[in-house]
């Protein structure tokens, strides 16, 4: 073997170390690069996900409660739930105060039939007795 064969060789051993190198180190690269964009899209696509949840539940809580208001004296957008002891509060006049000019007319707790109707009995009693009052909690 001459100096001149050594030489080329010894290139074409450094080029086939240098490819095989260059080629772990993109694949690594490339690897990095997709597990980065599947964690971002599946973050966004449980979002997108909770968020058609989250409509579809909003959805069903508005007809079932649209269904059992319909001959409540108050609009449907002034209810806001509360779940225990009563159902609902009833700001009566709020949707319409948010929208324009107006006034909370009336203040309706709402309790719904099956529930826990002990703790409901005990809530009405304290609102027909008068005891009841107003607290600001400041926070921060």
């Amino acid at each position: 073997m001459n100096g001149l064969t050594a030489v080329a060789l010894g290139v074409c051993a450094g080029a086939l170390i240098a490819f095989l190198v260059m080629r772990v180190l993109v694949r690594r690269e490339i690897a990095a690069a997709i597990e980065a964009a599947l964690a971002r899209e599946t973050g966004l696509m449980r979002r997108d996900a909770a968020l058609a949840a989250k409509t579809g539940v909003q959805r069903r809580v508005a007809d079932t409660v649209g269904s059992w208001t319909r001959d409540l004296p108050f609009r449907a957008e002034d209810a806001r739930f509360l779940g225990h002891p009563v159902g609902y509060v009833a700001f009566e006049g709020y949707g319409a105060t948010r929208a324009r000019a107006g006034e909370i007319t009336g203040l309706t707790f709402i309790a719904v039939t099956g529930a826990d109707e002990g703790g409901a009995a005990l809530v009405r009693e304290c609102v027909e007795g008068g005891r009841v009052s107003w607290r600001t909690l400041e926070i921060g």
